[in-house]
């Protein structure tokens, strides 16, 4: 398996998306971006958001996202952004997006890295920074 940071991995996201791509319930504009979020999954309630340029359409990121285990009312979400296109606000699209389907507030993962807790410090939760 590649690691988030491997070109390989995002040449074969790339490809899959024009391919085959998912079937896509919800579409939104934000920005630069056009996000795309498949349906919900009937059995545990995660879903999968994707995320594209507008100008182009290369995959540059996606969040799988659903019921957060240790925090009743709040979602966990699991995003990868394209090391090309960190830093410009996916990872907070995604999950302001995920939070508005959802239907509750994300929360940090009990354990992540420290790229994650410096997120978090920014998305304005420092208390889930630690």
């Amino acid at each position: 398996m590649t690691t988030p940071n491997d070109p390989k991995r995002w040449e074969l996201r790339q490809r899959l998306w024009e391919e085959t791509p998912p079937d896509i319930e919800h579409t939104r504009a934000a920005g630069w971006l056009t996000l795309h979020a498949e349906p919900r999954d009937p059995g545990d309630g995660c879903r999968l958001i994707h995320a594209l340029t507008t100008d182009g359409g290369v995959y540059v990121g996606m969040v799988f996202f659903g019921p957060h285990p240790a925090w009743a009312g709040r979602l966990e979400g699991a995003p990868e952004v394209h090391p090309d296109y960190r830093r410009r606000g996916i990872c907070r699209a995604l999950y302001d997006w995920a939070a508005e389907l959802g239907g509750a507030p994300m929360a940090p993962a009990d354990t992540h890295s420290d790229d994650a807790a410096a997120f978090w410090a920014r998305y304005g939760r420092p208390e889930a920074a630690g």
